[in-house]
């Protein structure tokens, strides 16, 4: 029976990232978005891999699709998880359309744990398991220069995954779990003109590729680390987020 990684926001970013890192080691894809022509395109640019590629439609703001997709999931031989969906809001929450918050929060923390909770019974006998929650530094963040459902919606998954590492530890289960902590990445997360001002004050050392990101978190999976800083630099001026941002 083929064993698949299944990846939410697979059609752009992080998400894709990984689609195209993973589809070279022949790993079989479940791709998951809400946009299906950039599905369609994505898997035509890894069909060369000869790899087995699955596309799924979901919007993972409604909770009826997660729903959907969570019966979906539990069907099929899953071993590898990749939570990467998500999007920002640089906005103050009291001067956000509270639906935007509402969607933030599922596609972030519903998505994650119901679509977690689906595969883990058949990663449970298997050797070799793993869940990737795509969360960020800014869970670090305490200031209102940053989105206050982002920054907490993206701490939930830190803690989520630590807890759900430990209790795999408790019962023996082979499964490993990664909260992936990337500062600023260069994707078209923050292509969007609301954050013109914020990318200016940027500096160009700060944001990483996303190929390296991906690279990180796939080589630091294996070191029972739960939460992953990319890059050098990140790992020595993270515990200073909170005092300036």
């Amino acid at each position: 029976m083929k064993e698949y990684t299944a990846i939410t926001g697979a059609s752009s970013g992080i998400g894709k990232e990984y689609a195209k890192q993973l589809a070279k080691t022949k790993r079989n894809l479940i791709l998951i978005s809400k946009s299906k022509v950039k599905l369609l395109e994505v898997k035509k640019e890894l069909s060369k891999n000869k790899i087995d590629i699955k596309i799924i439609i979901s919007d993972l703001s409604k909770e009826e699709e997660i729903k959907k997709l969570e019966g979906k999931l539990s069907k099929l031989n899953i071993t590898q998880l990749i939570n990467s969906a998500g999007f920002g809001n640089p906005h103050m929450f009291h001067e956000s359309d509270i639906n935007v918050s509402k969607d933030m929060i599922n596609i972030h923390v519903t998505a994650s744990t119901a679509l977690s909770r689906a595969v883990i019974p058949n990663m449970i006998s298997k050797k070799n398991a793993s869940i990737i929650n795509v969360s960020s530094l800014a869970a670090y963040a305490r200031s209102s220069r940053s989105n206050a459902i982002y920054n907490s919606t993206k701490m939930y998954i830190i803690i989520f995954s630590k807890i759900l590492q430990d209790e795999f530890k408790k019962k023996g289960y082979n499964i490993k779990v990664q909260a992936l902590c990337p500062g600023i990445v260069s994707t078209n997360f923050r292509n969007r003109k609301e954050y013109n001002k914020i990318n200016k004050r940027i500096p160009r050392w700060l944001v990483m590729p996303s190929d390296a990101v991906v690279r990180w978190s796939l080589r630091k999976l294996n070191n029972n680390c739960v939460v992953c800083v990319p890059g050098n630099r990140y790992k020595i001026i993270y515990p200073f987020l909170k005092y300036f941002l």
